[in-house]
């Protein structure tokens, strides 16, 4: 498939990105880069397996966050350091700093904290200072601080702090997600979580109606006749009742569980008991990437992806389109992914995700006049799908099988009226939402034997 895939005059991967754009693999001048725009910030699952921030931007400023190497890039101000940072205060001022550090820009802080007794202060140089009374993992966000000093003053903490992360994020609202959540499986045959290749992320618009959601308490939240759907990290459970009685029980810190039920109108009571982190609860059907809160709701926008190529990248007069995406099923609304005009959008080749339903349909349109191959898609998983066009036969494979093949009854539309490569109907309107590994355009009809080796999983 590489050799096809050489081919390709648009080629995208989830390979780069930056603010405002998901850059193609080819061409290499621009011309096939994506228009990306959401307009809010948002989560992913990175190769590690961990959810974070996509506005983060650097890697992790702190060389010895969990003191492996003793005071290695660390000042001991009256204190001492051993593994993990044993505090025992008993000057005026004790405490480490992380030296040096004097940057302008923001960044997000992590740490470990245990108070056996006393108070722990957080010092960014009169900058968000914290004094922090219980143990537990904290985060603070920074503004151009002059120093990240941990210490006790008069407040004579006895602990250890331990896992000291220090990142930089960025205000950009309109960067796109490589997502790396799914799973593989192991020599013995075992499912590893979150293990998955990545692929772009796209999501519908969503809100979280948790509060204070990294840690989630028991809270009540106003709910209509409407299906939610709550989803959770860590090893407790919620226990529901009010508008909705039932349980979710989690599997782990490092594994998402989620339920999908039809409440009632009403107030619905989530009773949490033991670690419950990361929490959403959501007026739809299924979970979406976490979106975290604090005292209320949050809402992140929809991800939005188009005008990629132009006329001399997409051949009007026969061509290939090729996906490898999991799409979602059963949205409110129809959603499209293909090559259009870039004016009165009758002509077209794309796939759509029907409103809610499991149908998945190649059109292809001259003109305003449409045929179709039509496919019911109920298995939520990735799949290969290829569609080829030419005065004869219009194509579509699927995992390596020729899902349908009809006549072209409609001609073809005139050279260079296909200009652009969207996630969405018209440039915009109704978007794919799904998560996308290869997305692949060739200015030629691809022979039955190539498509099935294109697509083939």
């Amino acid at each position: 498939m590489s050799n096809l895939l050489d081919k390709a005059s648009i080629l995208l991967t989830p390979t780069a990105y930056n603010n405002g754009s998901m850059l193609s693999v080819k061409p290499t001048d621009g011309d096939g880069d994506f228009t990306f725009v959401r307009g809010s910030a948002a989560t992913r699952v990175n190769a590690q397996g961990l959810v974070e921030n996509v506005q983060i931007i650097s890697s992790e400023l702190v060389t010895n966050g969990d003191f492996s190497n003793g005071s290695t890039g660390w000042t001991v101000i009256n204190g001492n350091i051993t593994d993990k940072y044993n505090a025992s205060m008993t000057a005026y001022q004790s405490g480490i700093r992380i030296t040096p550090f004097n940057k302008t820009g923001k960044f997000k802080v992590l740490f470990d904290l245990v108070i056996t007794s006393g108070n722990m202060k957080f010092d960014a140089g009169g900058v968000n200072n914290q004094t922090y009374t219980t143990s537990g993992t904290k985060e603070i966000i920074i503004i151009n601080p002059t120093k990240f000093e941990f210490n006790a003053f008069n407040l004579g903490w006895v602990g250890t702090l331990d896992n000291v992360s220090v990142k930089e994020i960025t205000e950009d609202t309109n960067l796109p997600r490589i997502n790396y959540e799914g799973f593989s499986y192991d020599g013995n045959g075992d499912i590893i979580p979150n293990s998955g290749c990545g692929s772009w992320l796209l999501e519908r618009q969503s809100t979280n109606l948790y509060l204070n959601s990294e840690t989630l308490v028991t809270q009540s939240n106003a709910t209509s006749a409407s299906t939610y759907t709550v989803s959770f990290y860590g090893s407790g459970s919620i226990t529901f009742s009010g508008t909705h009685i039932g349980s979710l029980v989690g599997n782990g810190a490092d594994e998402r569980v989620s339920v999908t039920f039809t409440a009632t109108s009403g107030t619905l009571t989530s009773t949490i008991i033991g670690s419950v982190n990361k929490g959403q609860l959501e007026e739809q059907s299924f979970a979406t990437s976490y979106i975290p809160t604090e005292g209320a709701t949050n809402t992140r926008n929809q991800d939005i992806a188009t005008n990629s190529g132009n006329a001399t990248l997409i051949n009007s007069t026969e061509g290939t389109i090729y996906f490898e995406l999991n799409k979602v099923n059963k949205n409110s609304s129809s959603r499209f992914i293909g090559i259009t005009d870039s004016t009165a959008f009758s002509n077209r080749v794309q796939m759509v995700s029907f409103a809610n339903s499991d149908l998945f349909r190649l059109e292809f349109v001259v003109g305003g006049v449409q045929l179709s191959i039509n496919y019911v898609e109920t298995e939520n998983i990735f799949k290969k799908y290829a569609i080829t066009y030419d005065i004869n036969l219009i194509r579509l494979y699927i995992n390596g099988v020729k899902i349908g093949e009809i006549a072209n009854t409609v001609g073809l539309p005139l050279a260079n009226t296909f200009e652009s490569l969207n996630f969405s109907r018209n440039g915009g309107g109704n978007p794919f939402f799904g998560k996308t590994k290869c997305v692949a355009v060739f200015k030629e009809a691809l022979t039955d034997a190539e498509l099935q080796s294109l697509t083939t999983i």
